[in-house]
């Protein structure tokens, strides 16, 4: 469920934000901030957003959070998300609140080519209206929330600690730039449809035991310099190349995620990545920053 919640949830989330605009003089727009406390919760309690025990609940929760972002992508389809409306604005909180309960938890459906080929369909079909990948992020724990239970999955140890925080910042900085590059146009979302196929392929065992043999900061430094040469005029390879590093290295990760944190860096990177693209004309930061510009 993490790659929904961060790839789905929180990067649309932002990507709504950017091109919607902000205006703090509404109170609504105040309230459409409420993701930053919802990782800020994740982080520092993490206990405190989780499903219920009892499986009845836990599938009522999946469903009442798939309802909610139906009628969230019901309100804002085909039209421009406006942060100062209260309606949507609640339930884009109330939507997200449900995905984070299930965001720290790794089922049996979650391993594998399953989340990847997700975040490839909703990224792929969010070329229409940015909404819709948050319909796909609400709908996950409907789809990914079976198996056996997720608590007793058996902690694991992860790679290098570096990887735990340069992982989500460095796909945060480098994943976005085709948003930012394209705007609302459809080539927008490809190379990043590319990114969870990508990953799909990763996640197949014989691509995965070769690509486990690479040393964590081999890993790391060849998803940032990928990240460093994207093009618009090679965006898919681009795409699909993130993806099969970024996989590897989510396998290295320590068990349970570390969700919070991760995200808290995920965003930051989102957040950087559109400061350093909105200032590209100041001189020298264009190409220190975006070598492919």
């Amino acid at each position: 469920m993490a790659l929904a919640w961060l790839i789905l949830y929180l990067g649309s989330w932002v990507r709504l934000l950017t091109i919607s605009g902000l205006n703090f003089h509404h109170g609504a727009v105040v309230l459409a901030m409420a993701p930053l406390g919802i990782v800020t919760v994740q982080k520092f309690i993490p206990g405190a957003l989780h499903a219920p025990a009892r499986s009845s609940f836990r599938w009522v929760l999946a469903f009442l959070t798939g309802l909610l972002s139906l009628d969230f992508a019901w309100l804002t389809l085909l039209r421009f998300y406006d942060p100062a409306e209260w309606q949507p604005t609640i339930l884009l909180v109330l939507m997200g609140l449900g995905i984070a309960t299930f965001a720290g938890e790794e089922w049996p459906s979650d391993r594998g080519s399953g989340p990847w080929l997700w975040v490839f369909l909703w990224m792929l079909i969010s070329g229409r209206d940015p909404v819709l990948g948050l319909l796909g992020a609400g709908l996950a724990p409907l789809v990914f929330h079976w198996g056996n239970d997720a608590r007793t999955v058996e902690r694991m140890p992860g790679g290098t600690r570096a990887m735990n925080w340069m992982l989500p910042l460095l796909l945060g900085l480098f994943l976005p730039k085709p948003w930012w590059d394209w705007g609302l146009q459809s080539a927008s979302v490809l190379p990043l449809a590319a990114f969870g196929v990508g990953g799909a392929i990763a996640s197949i065992r014989p691509f995965a035991n070769r690509l486990r043999l690479m040393p964590d900061w081999v890993l790391i430094s060849t998803l940032a310099i990928t990240g460093l040469l994207y093009a618009p005029s090679w965006g898919l390879p681009w795409g699909a190349l993130m993806g099969l590093l970024a996989a590897s290295a989510f396998r290295r990760l320590p068990k349970p995620l570390p969700i919070g944190a991760f995200a808290g860096y995920w965003i930051l990177g989102m957040l950087v990545s559109f400061i350093l693209q909105a200032n590209a004309w100041l001189p020298g930061v264009r190409h220190f920053i975006w070598l492919g510009n």
